[in-house]
């Protein structure tokens, strides 16, 4: 639909239509005009005013950046934008998703950041939300100080010359420690570990912190042949990892499993193994956010990662951040809880 149109059906000027739709700088209508056009723009399907004039507020963009390549099982791009989209909505924002490359790929990684930063300097963005596992802390903290608003998640905390980056994320060593703490409860001292990979990403990293300073506290001694990682993505390396685990002289009597659907795998592993779950072996998993999980048989005793409050907070700090507002908080750490199912029991 033209100005032209809209210009004809409210018998005004065709400029006087493109100026409103258009927001042109000095140019000054009355309310009841702007009011006038936008009604009739958006009754006729002008683009331009479903993007700005026909509601309150003007949309805008924000940005959520994450990296290809990373592990199918990543919990931000999958399981973290319809919360996001809600919120930015919600606010008169549209998320944007930029997808950087490799960060091994230094030329291409560094010209994606620098389209990014172009994107801000257009004003075709306002901030961005950035997924930490795919991006180098020297990038995040370069963005900030092109004062471009940043927030981290899914990641570890980051400081940039000025201070804490605004970050929200969860505590996976305090998942971890509560997991272990729960089977140690039932009685159990051979516990293994399967994490997904990359294991030395920092919230794996963590996740490890807490399940081996748990177990040192119970005067455990972490042994490393029970600590397994594998490509979540590939379920015959989950079911690797659990026939090499139960393979041992002293196998582990429960498995944590630092995956929902790794999980899953493992008890099916475990089935073909022939020992059964809770009675041979307990296994606890991480995340609750897989629906498979939740259909599990016996039911998955499992922590529970606060995926809603994560993006909702990440969202709205950000959204502080574009319109300058100083946030309550700058580096939210987020505690997730157990949710008790049928696989762990006491140590036969």
């Amino acid at each position: 639909m033209t100005t032209t149109a809209i210009a004809a059906r409210l018998g005004l000027s065709q400029s006087t239509v493109a100026h409103i739709l258009n927001e042109t700088p000095g140019m000054k209508f009355s309310r009841e005009t702007r009011d006038r056009v936008a009604q009739a723009a958006a009754a006729l399907g002008y683009q331009t005013v479903r993007l700005s004039l026909a509601i309150k507020k003007p949309l805008r963009h924000l940005g959520v950046v994450f990296s290809q390549g990373e592990s199918p099982s990543d919990v931000f791009p999958m399981r973290m934008m319809a919360d996001i989209n809600r919120v930015a909505n919600a606010a008169s924002y549209f998320p944007s998703i930029q997808v950087l490359p490799s960060k091994n790929d230094t030329q291409a990684f560094d010209q994606a950041v620098e389209r990014i930063a172009d994107l801000y300097r257009s004003r075709l963005v306002g901030g961005f939300l950035i997924d930490k596992p795919g991006v180098l802390n020297v990038t995040v903290a370069r963005l900030v100080e092109l004062g471009i608003p940043v927030v981290t998640i899914n990641g570890q905390p980051v400081s940039g010359p000025n201070g804490p980056i605004p970050s929200v994320i969860i505590d996976s060593c305090l998942g971890a420690s509560i997991a272990t703490e729960h089977l140690l409860s039932l009685g159990h001292r051979r516990i293994g570990l399967i994490t997904p990979r990359p294991a030395n990403s920092f919230q794996m990293f963590r996740f490890i912190e807490g399940y081996e300073k748990t177990l040192a506290l119970a005067q455990v001694q972490p042994d490393g042949e029970l600590v397994r990682d594998c490509d979540a993505a590939d379920k015959l390396a989950t079911y690797s990892a659990v026939e090499s685990l139960m393979g041992q002289p002293s196998p582990p009597t429960s498995l944590l499993v630092a995956d929902d659907g790794m999980a899953i795998i493992a008890m099916h592993a475990l089935a073909k193994l022939g020992r059964s779950v809770p009675g041979d072996v307990s296994v606890m998993g991480y995340g609750n956010w897989s629906p498979v999980a939740r259909f599990a048989e016996p039911s998955l005793t499992t922590m529970s990662t606060p995926l809603e409050e994560n993006a909702r907070l990440a969202t709205e700090m950000l959204i502080d951040l574009i319109e300058g507002r100083a946030p309550a908080t700058v580096q939210i750490e987020l505690k997730p809880t157990m949710v008790q199912g049928q696989t762990t029991s006491p140590k036969n």
